[in-house]
């Protein structure tokens, strides 16, 4: 009787058929009264105890086997599709001395975490650091930490503070924002867009760009010859290539200046009557002195004359002083005497004003002697004058304006208004203009920007055949990137695509394929999904013909599962009839003979390697004497297939 062999999990693996070896796992499953089967089993133990010690996986794995790698001495466990190393890290002050590629070291001092790169013979530098950055002991944190601090609004911002021996000493944002009182950081208070530097921080190297303010210049500079680095307040003094030294009528407290110290220079001047200075006036603009000679005196002399006075032309000309008075004289007055006598009854000689004889012994009256009139002309407006409209004559009062206009009025004169300004609808001039207007509608002379000519009068587009436009356009060169993308929208490198993305020749993926719906084309790739229902839904045909043809038939025996292959086989664009097979045989009670019908299909494929044309699947079957072979295989495997299959039975 055969035995039904289950998984832990409840779910049934093969059916071992007496007398028999089933080898579709890594240990061998001996069925019942199978002769030898100590030997067999031995084995099975000690391949259990050693973990199938090997330098290579053992072909037929179940999930969550364990196999120890003795070319990389590394504990590995099958998860269903993959070996997965199996490793703990040493928690120790000082590292492991035999380590393995890939083994994990926690320096318990500092907390970091290191691993093996392998090197060989053992070198201490083999062990790299993985994080966090630290000083080790006795230092506090120094590294740079990547954290989140709120506004106050209470939204949070992502920062990376640069810290050492446990200060911050410099934050990194991508906002501008005030930090919440709840997540305070000393020595800041808010951040902006970029490198923010602590309060109690100073910063210590070379920039480009314009600081906008320093507590130090890098190199000192001479002011006059002194030196000046900004660090402490100087004096210095004017640096005169000349003195300048002080001459005649001049006083002051030294007799020159060259800017060393401070000089005051006056001019050595008196109103008082003092030999050897310069005659000031005094508040009431007099001055006094022993004698003043002139080649001559114009306007008037006032006070006590002594002496004789003489004029070079004979004249003597005198005054009183004192309005209403005349001047007193004692003896004789010879020759022409001018000036003006405060009153006269009578004009020496009578003048005539239009032609009415007046000597101002009695009142005259006059009309206007005018032989011709005063005519306005061009840009004149006469405004009032009697019943004439452009012809002054002198009978009557008048009023002219010259036509002068602030707005640009024809057949006026330009006046400018409040602020100097003038405005006019078109200025002509023969010579040109100086200055800049505000706006013009035309370039005198047109200009040529990328080789297009611009006078103003229209758009142009301007084109950089260096450059491309913004809304895009072929590069003639390539394009070299700094680095790979963090951004949705940065630009990739071919390096970091071809990383990300499969080939279109083949490749090994490490990670899942993700589909974006099930196949419409016989060549297309089948999600999980669509397998499934597929499965599920030949499943729910069988079960359907199965009862269909139950109910009609009777003594119909009906035997099905799904069985993995005997060991398998990797052979690029070969098939292998040696391995990658199951047999299935008749249920108690029947024969080959009675087989109606079978019916197989591929159960599970584990690829190896590039899906391409180089990969042959295969799932048939052949009825020999005692049983039906069933091959499943894909000339590219990593692991062992399996098939479901249906036969059924007659009487």
């Amino acid at each position: 009787m055969p035995y039904r062999i289950n998984k832990w999990n409840g779910n049934e693996l093969t059916v071992l058929e007496d007398g028999r070896i089933n080898a579709t796992t890594s240990v061998k499953l001996v069925g019942r009264n199978y002769a030898g089967y100590g030997e067999v089993q031995n084995e099975n133990f000690l391949w259990l105890l050693e973990n199938f010690a090997a330098d290579s996986a053992p072909p037929t794995p179940l999930t969550g086997q364990i196999y120890y790698n003795t070319a990389t001495k590394i504990l590995n466990v099958y998860d269903g599709t993959d070996w997965n190393p199996v490793s703990a890290a040493l928690v120790a002050d000082n590292p492991p001395t035999t380590p393995a590629r890939g083994d994990l070291w926690v320096k318990q001092s500092s907390k970091q975490l290191f691993f093996y790169d392998g090197t060989s013979p053992y070198t201490a530098n083999g062990w790299q650091l993985v994080g966090p950055e630290s000083a080790d002991i006795p230092f506090g944190v120094t590294r740079l930490v990547s954290t989140k601090v709120r506004d106050l609004s209470g939204n949070y911002h992502a920062i990376i503070k640069m810290t050492v021996n446990g200060d911050v000493l410099a934050i990194l944002s991508s906002d501008i924002f005030t930090i919440n009182a709840l997540d305070a950081i000393l020595g800041f208070t808010s951040l902006t867009k970029g490198f923010n530097l602590s309060s109690t921080a100073n910063f210590n190297a070379s920039i480009g760009g314009n600081a906008a303010s320093a507590t130090k210049l890098q190199i000192s500079r001479k002011i006059n010859g002194v030196d000046f680095d900004g660090t402490a307040n100087i004096t210095v003094t004017a640096a005169l290539a000349k003195s300048l030294s002080r001459g005649t009528y001049l006083i002051g407290t030294a007799t020159s200046f060259d800017g060393t110290s401070d000089v005051t220079f006056s001019v050595d001047a008196t109103n008082a009557n003092t030999g050897g200075k310069i005659v000031a006036r005094d508040i009431s603009g007099n001055f006094s002195a022993g004698q003043i000679t002139a080649t001559s005196f114009i306007g008037s002399l006032t006070g006590d004359l002594t002496g004789d006075i003489k004029s070079s032309n004979g004249t003597v000309v005198l005054d009183s002083g004192t309005t209403g008075a005349n001047a007193t004289f004692t003896g004789n007055v010879t020759g022409n005497v001018t000036g003006n006598a405060s009153t006269s009854s009578r004009l020496l000689q009578s003048r005539t004003i239009n032609g009415v004889s007046f000597d101002g012994t009695q009142n005259i009256t006059i009309t206007s002697g005018a032989t011709g009139g005063l005519t306005a002309g061009s840009y004149i407006d006469v405004i009032t004058y009697g019943d004439s409209t452009s012809v002054y004559d002198g009978t009557a009062s008048a009023t002219w304006n010259v036509k002068g206009e602030i707005n640009s009025l024809p057949n006026t004169l330009v006046a400018r208004n409040a602020q100097s300004d003038i405005f006019a609808r078109e200025i002509t001039a023969s010579q040109g203009f100086k200055g800049n207007a505000d706006t013009a509608t035309k370039l005198q002379t047109a200009r040529a920007i990328n080789g297009i000519n611009f006078d103003g009068t229209a758009n142009i587009t301007v084109f950089d055949n260096t450059k491309l436009p913004t809304s895009g356009g072929a590069l003639t060169g390539f394009l070299t990137l700094h680095s790979d993308p963090d951004n949705n929208y940065h630009a990739a490198t071919k390096l970091y695509v071809d990383s990300l993305y499969v080939a279109k020749s083949g490749s090994t993926m490490t990670g899942l394929l993700i589909l974006a719906g099930p196949p419409t084309v016989d060549n297309g790739a089948a999600t999980k999904k669509y397998v499934d229902d597929s499965d599920s839904a030949i499943q729910i045909a069988v079960n359907n013909t199965i009862s269909g043809f139950l109910s009609s038939t009777n003594n119909t025996t009906f035997t099905y599962g799904t069985t993995a292959a005997v060991g398998y086989s990797n052979s690029v664009g070969n098939f292998s009839d040696a391995s990658n097979y199951f047999d299935v045989f008749p249920p108690t009670g029947k024969t080959m003979a009675k087989l109606i019908a079978f019916i197989p299909s591929i159960a599970y494929i584990y690829f190896a390697g590039d899906v391409n044309s180089d990969d042959n699947m295969r799932c048939i079957y052949e009825e020999r004497v005692d049983r039906i072979r069933v091959w499943v295989q894909n000339t590219e495997q990593r692991s062992t297939p399996s098939a479901n299959w249906l036969a059924i039975w007659g009487i």
